[in-house]
């Protein structure tokens, strides 16, 4: 024989809760929902993944975002810039601090995905249009952001939120 091994069922390893000190996280209920503190355990993400934020575009100074962000691309105008148009207070700076931002740093919210990039994609001006936007993430394959060559698909259908992982 040269080689044998136990046919068991192996149960996955228990790894101990996180609990992040951002003021904020007491008020989202949504991450104990979903098992956050329970998977930060295990992973708070990469900086060799990069989650693309498909939206109105992300506020470029956001103190819990600044250091996450690669290059994007605003294909509504067709040029680099992706500043969200409203602002911190619009509706792609929101989603892209739930998936990526700054984490246990004391200060804002937790994110899902604390350790990831976030690609500012900006594919709309109005938060009310992007469930209307066609994407072509959403029949397949984007290709590649802009000028950064960093290919991408989509990980959902969904316009106007996290709709692209690049790697």
């Amino acid at each position: 024989v040269l080689f044998a091994e136990l046919d068991v069922i192996q149960k996955p390893a228990q790894t101990g809760g996180v609990t992040p000190n951002d003021p904020g996280f007491g008020s989202q209920w949504f991450l104990n929902k979903i098992g956050a503190p329970s998977a930060w355990g295990a992973t708070t993400g990469s900086s060799s993944i990069i989650i693309a934020v498909c939206d109105i575009g992300c506020d470029p100074s956001h103190p819990d975002l600044v250091s996450k962000y690669v290059p994007g691309w605003n294909f509504y105008d067709n040029n680099s810039d992706t500043h969200d148009v409203y602002g911190a207070s619009g509706h792609g700076t929101p989603v892209a601090g739930q998936a990526a931002a700054a984490t246990n740093n004391g200060s804002g919210i937790a994110s899902i995905a604390w350790d990831c990039k976030i690609m500012p994609l900006r594919i709309s001006e109005n938060p009310d249009d992007l469930p209307h936007v066609q994407s072509a993430g959403s029949t397949g394959h984007f290709g590649s952001a802009s000028n950064t060559g960093t290919p991408f698909s989509a990980a959902t259908g969904r316009v106007g939120g996290v709709c692209a992982v690049a790697e």
